[in-house]
């Protein structure tokens, strides 16, 4: 009888926390998560990556929820495991969002820096309801790495003022000043970029000889080189050439042919 007073106590007590509201189990749980480029409309990944280029403008994160109900939190921690630039372990991005019922699809989604990525290994750290007072392992964590992409031309050309707004193959007498602007991609912070001018056949140059070369090496986000060459006196009529080389290549990426007129 004893035991039956008990289990009874036990009952009353239990229910009587549920009806305060003091006590709640959930079975929410992240059923899924995928990466890519891009998130449609309907919240699917149209092709789910874990591999990624460092100039990539968007990455996602997509965690599938089930059984969450409202007011389920999900927080997102983007970690550098092994990645050139930064420390093991570092965090770059943290952020949450407010799920549950009719929201059960998660998209977090970063901007990398206009400087991309380091190459190397990443992951996402996902958690359900964290707790700030009481720090936990992450409820599922997806890996991704990022590659390098090596600085390269996507365009170069001449043009008649700096700021390369008319561009030109061929210059009038008297010209003093060549501009030449090279637009890059990839992997261009620390890349070395030159350009070597060229007089092919022109009065007071000797054929095919080099007139000036100029190396500067990109910072950061830039991602265009300029470069000039210029002559008080006005350059010669004849034909010239500019060369633009990347890195210690010998060998040109582009060259740029233009002339002088009578």
């Amino acid at each position: 009888m004893k035991r039956r007073y008990i289990q009874a106590a036990m009952i009353l007590a239990l229910a009587a926390v549920f009806s305060a509201g003091k006590c709640s189990f959930s079975t929410a749980n992240i059923s899924d998560v995928k990466m890519g480029k891009e998130v449609n409309d309907k919240y699917e990944v149209p092709n789910p990556t874990t591999s990624f280029d460092a100039n990539e403008k968007t990455i996602h994160c997509v965690a599938y929820l089930s059984n969450a109900p409202e007011g389920t939190k999900v927080k997102a921690q983007w970690i550098a495991v092994n990645a050139e630039g930064y420390k093991p372990g570092e965090k770059l991005f943290e952020s949450s969002l407010d799920m549950g019922g009719s929201k059960n699809v998660a998209d977090f989604s970063i901007t990398p820096p206009a400087s991309g990525l380091g190459a190397g290994e990443y992951k996402v750290d996902l958690f359900l309801n964290p707790d700030p007072a009481k720090p936990a392992p992450p409820t599922k964590s997806v890996s991704f790495t990022v590659k390098s992409i090596p600085a390269e031309i996507v365009s170069a050309f001449l043009s008649t003022e700096e700021d390369g707004s008319e561009r030109v193959t061929e210059y009038p007498a008297g010209t003093t000043a060549f501009y030449c602007s090279v637009q890059m991609k990839g992997k261009t912070a620390g890349a070395k970029v030159s350009a070597s001018w060229v007089a092919v056949e022109a009065e007071g140059f000797a054929p095919g000889g080099e007139i000036k070369k100029t190396d500067l090496v990109l910072e950061g986000a830039q991602n265009v080189a300029k470069f000039s060459l210029t002559l008080p006196g006005g350059f010669p009529p004849g034909r010239y050439r500019v060369d633009i080389l990347l890195g210690n290549s010998l060998s040109p990426s582009q060259s740029l042919a233009f002339s002088v007129a009578e």
